[in-house]
């Protein structure tokens, strides 16, 4: 899902060619915003949400919900297009029915927020997610899907 990196393998380009800009020191990555799924059995890729797509509004730490087919982003950034500007925080939660085309919606967060930056460990058939950042560890618990 997503994705920052050389659209090319060039890393001195002079403009990102498929998606959206973030700066380097000496020219651009791309920032894909794309979703691709690889079939285990055939080892083919499939594209299910195609690049720059609207509903990826940020990197962050993605979480799946095997019990509700969910995917969701929490946190992260949102890659700066111009050298010398940092990328900007982003505290947003996203979430995405794997069955729906239509991609990531925003979701609302209620109780403490932890910082961008973790990773999250998924709980086979349950619907929560546990966070880890640092040395703590938050339970992520989506009520309303």
């Amino acid at each position: 899902i997503s994705g920052i990196g050389s659209d090319t393998g060039i890393q001195r380009e002079f403009k990102a060619r498929l998606g959206l800009a973030s700066a380097t020191d000496v020219g651009y990555f791309t920032w894909l915003r794309d979703a691709h799924e690889l079939d285990l059995e055939t080892m083919k890729w499939e594209t299910i949400l195609p690049m720059n797509h609207h509903s990826i509004r940020h990197e962050g730490a993605i979480g799946y919900l095997e019990k509700s087919n969910l995917i969701v982003n929490w946190a992260g950034s949102i890659p700066s297009p111009n050298f010398g500007n940092d990328p900007i925080i982003s505290t947003h939660l996203s979430s995405w029915k794997l069955n729906q085309k239509d991609g990531f919606r925003i979701l609302n967060c209620v109780g403490n927020t932890p910082a961008g930056g973790g990773y999250f460990i998924s709980m086979p058939q349950n619907n929560y997610l546990f966070y880890k950042i640092n040395d703590e560890t938050y339970k992520l618990q989506l009520t309303r899907l």
